[in-house]
């Protein structure tokens, strides 16, 4: 048994503890005192037993909901103050952390005891003095000042603020995240001014707003030295969009393909298509995960999948999120590769993803998800869960095709409440000898009808043949197709030369 103790500097702590560790035999005894390090290391440990006033502000029960989000496979024994029934106990009891113990009861031989049986719920409910399961529910978006404080305080003593800020907020949940950038105070604000994932979510408060400062770091190459300049530019209310793509792998593909093009944006596409996941074969990619990247026990070449079993894990974060999306050629534009379990079709919870989403758009300006057309499958789990989400219907442009679109739009939009504004209608392999009139496209669809992407015999064959990579096998006609699309889509695609050509440049050949 590995046993950690967060606690107190004080006098007497540790012989307790090592009392402790004996009666239960314990291999492995740690002692911490500084909380905010010490929750990074619980999961290796069996038992976590952490001081309320391990810190000059007492924890939360956020904090230690958090050390039980990070030690997934022990127990975690809060000692705490305060009375039987008190807010603190409720929000302990409603996250289901059952074997918190009060102060007048942390003897060794009770905490021995629980350690060896675990409280049950109904066990909980009576030594936490609840008398209702009505228990209050507190606004998992606001911290409280003292983990504000702790926040802060912890950023300005780290040798490096830029990793003090992001270890500081890798268990937040992105309003959280939010709220604690609001609360810092200007210096600290300057000091993270050169932070990629700071500016990030500081662009996100301020969206709203009108405009926001984002620093760039220029670099100037002459024949002596390197130059750096830090420009400041007003970023025009630069939004975060999701998308998902009904049933056409190679429409979502093509889709996020031109954004990362024709657009400076960073560009995600999540293939959650179960049986048959294309978009790899689609882009010609050769590696369909990174290497380097553990996860545990799983052995897999789905990308989606090792974000998907870190996010069930509630350890999902912007620095794991990007090593485990793959690159495309293009260097603005990341894959989240296919299921190739087929025992996981059907099975993908909506916290994790949920988790995944959110962090996404936290990094990506566009983030696309390919979903299979059964609305009993991937797409009714979907869109319960991003329900402000541009669902974009593809159809071939005959009446058949669009009549079966509008009754599955029909039953989707009563079982999920999707709001008329978020859905988007697409033509896709265009066939004129059979296609319905634009105007009357326009009409049936209620005007939500965004344009058309021709078909032409050399991508069929391509697709036929099943060569990898048929994205660039689109020729200029369907480039200016999706750019119009691309221009309804919100994006602006009208970049300056200077700038193509550098966004150009960058991309892997």
């Amino acid at each position: 048994m590995k046993i950690i103790a967060i606690m107190p500097d004080a006098q007497g702590v540790k012989e307790i503890i090592d009392a402790l560790g004996k009666q239960l035999g314990a291999d492995d005894i740690s002692i911490r005192n500084n909380y905010t390090q010490a929750k990074k290391a619980v999961a290796e440990y069996d038992v976590v037993i952490a001081h309320q006033n391990v810190t000059s502000t007492p924890l939360s029960a956020d904090d230690f909901e958090q050390l039980q989000d990070n030690c997934r496979n022990g127990v975690v024994i809060p000692l705490i103050n305060g009375e039987k029934g008190s807010e603190l106990v409720q929000r302990l009891f409603q996250g289901g952390l059952y074997n918190a113990i009060y102060q007048e009861d942390s003897s060794t031989e009770y905490i021995v005891g629980l350690i060896n049986k675990h409280r049950n719920r109904s066990d909980a409910k009576e030594y936490y003095g609840i008398t209702s399961s009505d228990v209050k529910v507190v606004s998992e978006h606001i911290l409280s000042d003292g983990q504000v404080k702790r926040a802060i305080d912890y950023i300005r003593a780290t040798n490096d603020v830029e990793d003090g800020f992001k270890s500081s907020i890798e268990n937040l949940s992105t309003p959280q995240k939010l709220y604690l950038i609001q609360q810092f105070p200007e210096d600290l604000k300057e000091s993270l001014k050169e932070s990629e994932i700071y500016v990030t979510y500081e662009r996100m408060l301020t969206s709203n707003t009108g405009t926001a400062k984002q620093v760039i770091i220029e670099q100037t190459i002459t024949k002596e030295t390197v130059v750096e300049k830090t420009q400041v530019i007003q970023n025009l209310n630069r939004n975060r969009r999701l998308f998902t793509v009904m049933g056409n792998s190679e429409l979502c593909a093509e889709l996020a393909y031109m954004t990362a093009k024709q657009t400076s944006e960073d560009v995600l596409i999540i293939d959650i298509e179960s049986f048959v996941p294309e978009i790899d074969r689609i882009y010609g990619m050769k590696e369909t995960v990174n290497d380097g990247i553990s996860i545990g026990n799983l052995v897999t070449s789905s990308s989606f999948l090792q974000a998907y079993e870190v996010a069930t894990s509630k350890n999902l974060n912007y620095d794991l999120f990007r090593s485990i999306a793959v690159q495309h050629r293009f260097k603005n534009l990341f894959v989240l590769t296919g299921n190739d379990n087929l025992g996981k079709h059907e099975s993908f919870n909506h916290e994790p993803l949920n988790r995944i989403i959110d962090i996404a758009l936290d990094i990506f300006g566009a983030v696309y998800v390919n979903i299979p057309a059964d609305i009993y499958n991937a797409l009714a789990l979907f869109m319960i869960i991003n329900p402000k989400s541009t669902l974009v219907v593809p159809f071939d442009g005959s009446a058949i095709s669009l009549a079966n679109k509008l009754q599955t739009i029909k039953l989707i939009k009563s079982a999920q409440q999707l709001s008329d504004k978020n859905v988007k209608y697409l033509a896709f392999e265009y066939h004129p000898n059979v296609s319905l009139d634009e105007g009357d496209i326009r009409k049936l669809t209620d005007g939500k009808y965004i344009g058309k992407v021709s078909y032409d015999i050399g991508r069929i064959k391509a697709r036929n043949d099943f060569k990898s990579g048929y994205t660039d096998s689109m020729v200029k006609r369907n480039e200016e197709e999706y750019k119009l699309i691309l221009d309804k889509l919100g994006f602006d695609t009208k970049t300056k030369l200077s700038t193509r050509i550098k966004n150009l440049l960058g991309r892997n050949k």
